[in-house]
């Protein structure tokens, strides 16, 4: 275990950047489990339609998204603030927007609802991911 402990102690310090990646992949995978957990749930306990379902899911990933990135990811010092938290939705509303219709366009051809949830939360993850490091959290990071 002190092996380990050291190695990422030597990598957090030559590559920072490759941890934030990781822990920015980590946190948004997270995300994804409430998002396709969420979608699951509404679409075949509830019998919810798909796009419908997904409204509440992308809901309660974004906060899961948030507090992890916010914490976990960017490590954003002192106490979140409302103009912080009306950056990230600000974000989160343009990248939650690409990511609903980049599932839409996937389900609408065909592709099942949690292969599309997959495929459209890759996109996404992209986009929140530089969002977030250049724009929202760049005085943390």
């Amino acid at each position: 275990m002190g092996e380990m402990a050291d190695k990422l102690a030597e990598l957090r310090g030559r590559h920072p950047e490759v941890l934030r990646v990781v822990r920015f992949v980590l946190v948004g995978g997270s995300a994804f489990v409430v998002d396709a957990g969420v979608l699951w749930v509404g679409v075949h306990v509830f019998d919810v339609h798909a796009l419908v379902a997904r409204f509440g899911s992308i809901l309660l990933a974004m906060v899961v998204g948030w507090w992890g990135h916010r914490s976990i990811t960017f490590a954003a010092p002192g106490a979140p603030s409302w103009r912080e938290f009306g950056g990230y939705a600000w974000l989160s509303a343009w990248v939650v927007a690409l990511n609903y219709a980049v599932f839409a366009g996937c389900v609408w051809a065909g592709m099942g609802p949690i292969l599309a949830v997959g495929l459209a939360s890759g996109v996404s993850m992209v986009a929140n991911f530089c969002g977030m490091r250049w724009g929202l959290f760049k005085a943390a990071a």
